[in-house]
């Protein structure tokens, strides 16, 4: 299995999330596993199960967050002109002259409503390894389209 790579930010929300979670949330599902436990009858105890359940799902995020962040690559530019991973490529769409920003992201990362693109989509795909100025089309249910790079930064 290939590694995941992250952008500064996405490791930084991981490495956030990891702490919330190990500090704060387990602390209060422990506490209230006590709690219930108090109470006598484990069997027929709702609050007892309902604690258990979250402090398992709980020990499984933590779990995974800490498999991305020891398995993972950080991208990182080369200082390259050309677009790759962790690029931040502005295109000009020539049919209607607008102009959309994107970044290049892991699949972990991708949010097209944030202009987060994978290589591995169709946009992402034409656009890698293209410098400013280059010009490239998408194939869409609509006709194909076509994009002009503006910048690579």
């Amino acid at each position: 299995m290939s590694p995941d790579y992250l952008s500064k930010e996405k490791k930084a929300e991981f490495e956030a999330e990891l702490l919330h979670l190990k500090t704060v949330i387990r602390p209060a599902i422990s506490e209230r596993i006590q709690t219930a436990r108090a109470l006598g009858d484990l069997s027929e105890n709702a609050e007892y199960q309902t604690s258990r359940n979250e402090q398992g799902k709980n020990e499984g995020r933590i779990q995974q967050l800490e498999a991305i962040l020891k398995n993972s690559k950080l991208i990182e530019r080369s200082g390259s002109d050309v677009v790759e991973f962790g690029a931040t490529v502005v295109v000009h769409k020539i049919a209607d002259n607008t102009e959309k920003t994107f970044i290049i992201v892991d699949d972990a990362e991708a949010d097209i409503a944030q202009g987060k693109i994978t290589p591995h989509s169709p946009i992402g795909m034409e656009m890698m390894g293209k410098s400013a100025g280059d010009v490239f089309m998408i194939t869409t249910p609509r006709g194909t389209v076509e994009y002009r790079i503006v910048s690579v930064a």
